[in-house]
């Protein structure tokens, strides 16, 4: 785990994902204790953040792989075609989703899910995999 260290006070403080150091003497204790206060104040930022692009990362990469899935020779063709149109709109509601900048984790969780539920009713046993 990264620190922040003052050498003339000789005082650390870990942080999550900064290392801030004081070598040469050109930071006061008072603009190091700054920077641990904003690094925290961010810290659930980051956090949010990273959990939205990996919710992100992992739908768009679940939209790919269904897609795949529903236009296969072997899944497609016995799929009924109420089957089909209720698969691809679930993935047509996860691409809006998706296009949505502002979109939070939990919504994008739910969008892929969506599709999951849909694969599933189509083809049992293959959308259990994920």
């Amino acid at each position: 785990m990264p620190t922040v260290s003052s050498r003339s006070l000789h005082k650390t403080v870990h942080l999550a994902a900064k290392r801030i150091t004081n070598s040469v003497g050109r930071l006061s204790s008072a603009e190091i204790d700054q920077m641990i206060k904003d690094a925290e104040q961010f810290k659930q930022a980051d956090k949010e953040f990273s959990s939205r692009h990996e919710a992100r990362s992992d739908l768009e990469a679940y939209i790919h792989q269904v897609e795949g899935t529903i236009s296969s020779p072997e899944i497609g063709m016995n799929l009924k075609r109420g089957q089909r149109a209720e698969i691809e709109a679930a993935l047509t509601r996860a691409h809006e989703v998706l296009d949505i900048e502002t979109s939070t984790a939990d919504e994008l969780r739910r969008a892929q899910l969506s599709i999951k539920r849909e694969l599933q009713k189509a083809t049992p046993g293959t959308g259990r995999r994920q």
